[in-house]
């Protein structure tokens, strides 16, 4: 099993230029940086290595990405949380082609063909998606190609673990979910035995270097540290690797 540092430490932020309003962000293994711009312009805008100057990839029309991924083939995938919706288009798509929906109705529902104000998404390469159900309180798994997903964690019928408002997923190189947990001031991990608490498994917000006050998304380094925006603390932690015995 995989254990990490419980007490993080702070570190400082950086950004960059011409954006309004900048809500997501991704950034591709070469380099280039993809974000969607906000609440006023509707549209994710892509910098290539080493450019200043952006280029429109992809428009959402009235909504705006609460979450960017982009997939081994360069395809922009964008979850419009207030649409309840999660849209994919080619990176170098053209201003007239039209996005596809890969899942949700436009409205918020619990049924898996719906999402109730998604966030955070995560496609695997085999393309299948995984999304942070914000208020359904679940992760949904979407294979590549369907519209009805599976609740592969929040589901207190079947599963050991009752999440509270996750905001952000990812899965690993062996295949297991980091979701953040946003309400629940936590993280958790799945692997082959359920689901255990990364940090802040208190549950309780707080300033303490093990605690988190409603963090909001996760990233990892080469050598298996996470990284958290700790927005209610205004500050990104690092959480340390210390033990990998995973079997895999």
């Amino acid at each position: 099993m995989k254990e990490w540092r419980t007490d993080g430490t702070t570190l400082t932020k950086p950004m960059i230029n011409d954006l309004i309003m900048p809500w997501s962000l991704f950034v591709t293994t070469d380099g280039t940086i993809y974000s969607g711009t906000g609440i006023f312009t509707h549209n994710v805008k892509k910098w290539s290595f080493n450019e200043t100057e952006s280029t429109v990839v992809m428009d959402v029309g009235t909504g705006f990405c609460a979450e960017l991924f982009v997939d081994i083939i360069n395809n922009v995938y964008c979850s419009l949380s207030t649409e309840h919706k999660i849209i994919k288009t080619l990176f170098d798509a053209s201003e007239n082609t039209s996005n596809v929906v890969i899942t949700g109705k436009g409205s918020c529902g619990s049924d898996l063909d719906m999402l109730c104000a998604p966030a955070g998404i995560f496609v695997t390469t085999e393309f299948d998606l995984y999304v942070s159900d914000y208020a359904n309180h679940r992760i949904q798994l979407f294979e590549s190609g369907q519209l009805t997903g599976e609740t592969v964690m929040g589901d207190i019928k079947t599963l050991s673990i009752r999440l509270n408002c996750p905001i952000s997923v990812i899965v690993d190189a062996d295949g297991y979910l980091f979701v953040v947990d946003f309400n629940n001031n936590r993280i958790i991990r799945s692997n082959s035995n359920g689901f255990y608490c990364v940090v802040g498994c208190s549950g309780v917000a707080g300033t303490a270097s093990d605690q988190l006050n409603q963090p909001f998304t996760a990233a990892f380094d080469s050598l298996g540290n996470i990284f958290v925006v700790d927005l209610g603390n205004h500050r990104v932690q690092k959480f340390t690797l210390m033990i990998n015995t995973d079997s895999k």
